[in-house]
């Protein structure tokens, strides 16, 4: 009590109080990747309210028996307003936050951006003083491969595939409509989503401009345009107004974009795309998109 009144007293910034706010920083998040991966949040979910030694026979089998690491995990989901609890009977049950955001089967859900950011985003910025020396990414580093060779494993199996798919679905969703309604994009007719994924930026630009909106166009690999279009078909059921039937607007094409030729359009979208890589691959593709614009073309870049 007394340290907690000096750090308000001299303000949150001026006290090491904060510092040691920002060196803790990881260990909340490790502690949500940590609950998302083990399936704490499905298992509540699925079964209602339970004990730490419900939820261990759940997890790792045998006896129905305290565990002390998963007891404290689940304290700490709940010092974190994840998880609340219930001293009568030792319980742990979803609150609001987690029913809504980490739980697979919610519609809202980031359970595969939570997979994403322990197991690819976690190590990366692991190497950001390697990424600040050597003015890069640190893909090298962090996985022994280059970028383009890391994007090869995300996509070598269909788990990996659907796993980090999904994670940039999830993320897309929340992040879609704040994107395409930031500006009035409505004279644009034939959007083209470069490296669009799941398709929920392109499938949400049809949605809101859905009058306006000829031919949207997806560019994805080959390899992962059957995913795109499930998760196409997934957004088109999920939709309120199934009047609109959007996916009859939207087309697929498989193709590398730094490689081969860009479809023709009027605005082209980089969601989540630049960052992953060096400075002349970028050069390169905004060439490109800058050769494929006609006049009063569009560039977006989210």
């Amino acid at each position: 009590i007394i340290i907690l009144g000096r750090m308000e007293k001299e303000g949150k910034e001026e006290s090491w109080g904060y510092i040691v706010e920002l060196l803790d920083g990881f260990r909340k998040s490790k502690v949500l990747c940590a609950a998302v991966k083990l399936g704490i949040f499905d298992e509540i979910q699925t079964k209602g309210a339970m004990t730490a030694g419900e939820l261990r026979k759940v997890l790792k089998g045998g006896e129905d028996h305290v565990d002390d690491g998963l007891s404290r995990l689940l304290h700490a989901c709940v010092g974190l307003k994840l998880l609340s609890s219930n001293e009568s009977d030792h319980t742990f049950s979803l609150t609001p936050l987690s029913g809504k955001f980490l739980t697979k089967s919610s519609p809202t859900s980031l359970t595969g951006y939570v997979s994403h950011s322990n197991d690819v985003l976690y190590p990366l910025w692991g190497n950001l003083d390697y990424s600040v020396l050597n003015n890069t990414h640190s893909w090298e580093p962090t996985f022994h491969n280059s970028s383009s060779e890391v994007f090869q494993q995300l996509y070598n199996t269909n788990d990996n595939l659907n796993r980090f798919l999904f994670g940039m679905h999830s993320f897309s969703k929340i992040s879609a409509h704040h994107i395409i309604s930031a500006f009035d994009l409505s004279s644009y007719k034939l959007p083209i989503d470069l490296g669009g994924g799941t398709g929920a930026l392109i499938f949400e630009f049809t949605q809101f401009y859905y009058s306006s909106v000829e031919k949207a166009t997806i560019v994805e690999l080959p390899s992962v345009v059957e995913y795109t279009q499930k998760f196409l078909a997934l957004q088109q059921q999920q939709l309120e107004q199934q009047s609109k039937s959007c996916i009859d607007k939207i087309t697929v094409v498989g193709a590398n974009f730094f490689e081969e030729e860009l479809p023709r359009g009027d605005l082209y979208m980089l969601s989540r795309i630049l960052h992953d890589w060096k400075e002349d691959k970028i050069k390169v593709l905004l060439k490109k998109v800058y050769d494929s614009l006609p006049t009063n073309g569009a560039v977006i870049i989210a």
